[in-house]
């Protein structure tokens, strides 16, 4: 098992048994590893938290003006990945609105960061559905190289949305046994 898979699995079972506040703050964990970040100083967001029988996390949030940046973070840990794995985002949501919820990873080493976006994003349909994003790891991306500490961002819509998350899983596929989610390039080779 990947490092990433512990650490995410470690998160999503601590916030499935955790008691939840009625609204979330900015930056504060909802437990270890799992929180809400948004552009406090330009705009006023009001997460409030709900957990209907069966859901991992629902909340709705509202945001006057939008902000730059509205996210729910997921803590991946420390981590190396290699050129060629394959990164998996599974998740069943419902959603008052169908939508893309956009993810990139972001990661921290040598007092830096960088952040990559992935190529696919988890959809919300009108309704309830499960949704897949599936990432290879490229030699030009920042999660490429040594360890660092990675973060698995979702943006949310910066005006606001209901979306209720009723599971959640990530997984590697390691680059030996996994085939590209994306065709090669000649600047996704190394030399």
């Amino acid at each position: 098992m990947h490092q990433i898979e512990s650490a995410a699995a470690a998160a999503i079972t601590g916030l499935r048994k955790a008691v939840l506040p009625p609204a979330a703050i900015c930056d504060s964990p909802l437990v270890p590893g799992i929180y809400f970040n948004w552009d406090s100083e330009t705009s006023t967001v009001d997460v409030s938290l709900n957990r209907p029988p069966g859901s991992l996390l629902s909340f709705a949030a509202s945001a006057s003006p939008p902000p730059r940046w509205f996210s729910l973070n997921l803590s991946l840990d420390k981590a190396r990945f290699a050129v060629g794995d394959v990164i998996g985002i599974v998740a069943e949501l419902a959603s008052d609105e169908a939508g893309a919820l956009p993810l990139f990873i972001r990661s921290a080493r040598d007092n830096q960061i960088h952040d990559t976006p992935l190529t696919e994003s988890l959809h919300c349909k009108d309704g309830c559905g499960i949704s897949t994003a599936l990432y290879t790891v490229d030699s030009a991306d920042p999660l490429a190289g040594p360890t660092a500490y990675h973060t698995l961002v979702i943006q949310l819509p910066d005006t606001g949305c209901r979306l209720d998350i009723r599971d959640l899983r990530i997984f590697v596929i390691p680059a030996d046994r996994a085939l590209r989610t994306a065709p090669p390039t000649l600047a996704s080779e190394s030399c």
